[in-house]
This record gives C-alpha cells, structure tokens and sequence, in this order.
C-alpha cells in the first residue's frame, strides 16, 4: 500500500501521514489528493521518545524553486495552514483544511530536540 511511503523522517525516524477526504471518499491518500475541498490529514509518531519534543507543522503553496525561502516573511506568505510547535505526548495529531486550490503544496514537519537543535523535513504532494 501507498502507506509505507507516506512518511517524514529524522534519521531513521518516521512520522507516518494518511491523508482523507471524508467527505467525497473513504479512501486514503498520501501525495496525490484527488480533489480541493475539506481534507484530513493524521500524523503517526513512531517514535516514542518524539512524544516528549515539539513538533511544528507548516504547510505552504510550493514555490517551485530549486530553494525554499526561509525567512518568516516569506513563508508566511506561502502558508496554507500553521500549527505552532507543541507536544503531541499520545504520539498521534490530525489536522483539518479546507484546500481551495489545485497546485502542489509542500508540508514541513519541525522537530526541536531537547538540546533546541531544529530539524526540519519535508513532505510535497499534490492537490487536484
């Protein structure tokens, strides 16, 4: 199943995603969303050890260039959808969003470790 691909990961760490549209279909999606509209997306943390750190999640209108911008202007300006950095200690978070355009999007995932050190990963797909 797509399943297996649908993933973050830090080192050899994952954070598994499924991505749904209950409200047109009950299958499961990963980096191809069929259609604009509601869409659901769940986080599975593998790692317990990441239950007690914080994770951010972004998602941003992919820009289409061969390097992300970073200052917080910029993105802010790309992001579809912001959930600051928190702790998610059942090791399972989901977000709800309501995707009006078809496009390619791009999700960031930010770790922080316990020594502050930020890493970030990526996951893009593709709505429409």
């Amino acid at each position: 199943s797509m399943g297996n691909m649908c993933m973050v990961m830090f080192g050899y760490d994952m954070i598994h995603i499924t991505v749904f549209q209950p409200d047109k279909s009950r299958s499961e999606y990963c980096d191809e969303i069929p259609a604009t509209g509601r869409t659901i997306m769940a986080f599975d943390i593998e790692n317990p050890a990441f239950r007690d750190l914080p994770l951010e999640l972004r998602i941003i209108r992919d820009p289409l260039t061969p390097v992300l911008p970073t200052g917080e202007k910029e993105l802010d300006a790309l992001t579809e959808l912001h959930l600051p950095a928190k702790k998610y200690s059942k090791g399972t978070f989901s977000v709800e969003h309501n995707f009006a355009n078809n496009g390619h999007y791009i999700g960031l995932v930010t770790l922080t470790r316990e020594s502050g050190q930020q890493e970030t990963a990526q996951f893009k797909f593709m709505v429409g």
